[in-house]
This record gives C-alpha cells, sequence and structure tokens, in this order.
C-alpha cells in the first residue's frame, strides 16, 4: 500500500489573526461629520445675541440678551452640496499652501 499526504483542510476561523482597526477615508470622515451636523439642526434650537458697539467702534455680543428665532434646518440638497462648496470656499486657502509648498520645494 501506498501512503498519500493527507488533504490539507483550511484553517478555522479561530487560528486567524485579528484584522488591525483601519481608519477611514477622509470623505467617510466628512460624510459622518456633515451628516452629524445635519441631523443636529433638527435638534439644537437656533438661537442669537443681540449685538452692541464696543468701546473701540468694534461690534460685539451682548452675552445677557439671547433670543430664540425660527429654525433653518438643513434639506437634503444642502447637506449633498456642503462637502463641494466646502472645497470651493476654501480653494484660496489650498491654493495658496500649494504655491507656499512650491516655493519651498525649490
Amino acid at each position: 500500500m501506498r501512503a498519500e499526504a493527507p488533504i490539507a483542510r483550511p484553517e478555522s476561523k479561530q487560528h486567524q489573526p485579528k484584522r488591525k482597526f483601519a481608519f477611514p477615508h477622509i470623505y467617510v470622515i466628512l460624510l459622518i461629520f456633515v451628516a452629524g451636523m445635519s441631523l443636529a439642526s433638527y435638534i439644537i434650537p437656533a438661537g442669537k445675541y443681540e449685538r452692541v458697539e464696543g468701546p473701540m467702534g468694534r461690534m460685539m455680543i451682548n452675552p445677557e440678551v439671547f433670543t430664540f428665532i425660527e429654525s433653518t434646518p438643513i434639506g437634503l440638497m444642502d447637506f449633498l452640496k456642503a462637502i463641494p462648496q466646502g472645497m470651493v470656499s476654501a480653494s484660496s486657502v489650498v491654493f495658496f499652501t500649494f504655491m507656499i509648498g512650491g516655493a519651498l520645494w525649490c
């Protein structure tokens, strides 16, 4: 009789090493943050402080006078447009950072 090689069996799930925590992509983090803030706009009441002229002529808030105003929660379209609009409004900062980085690279 001939001895046959044992059949290779796949390792059981108990012996597999645990997967290390992988940090999520930045867009996933941004999406979670924007979704949380959108939901908070439905929960947290809106309000404003009265503004008064300060000693140097600058407008400052009066912490003693606070009034609640009508709430304007974030809609679905505003939620979807939040990240692209934020990128557009931050484009000058990004461009300036690229210029400084390019100047320092030389």
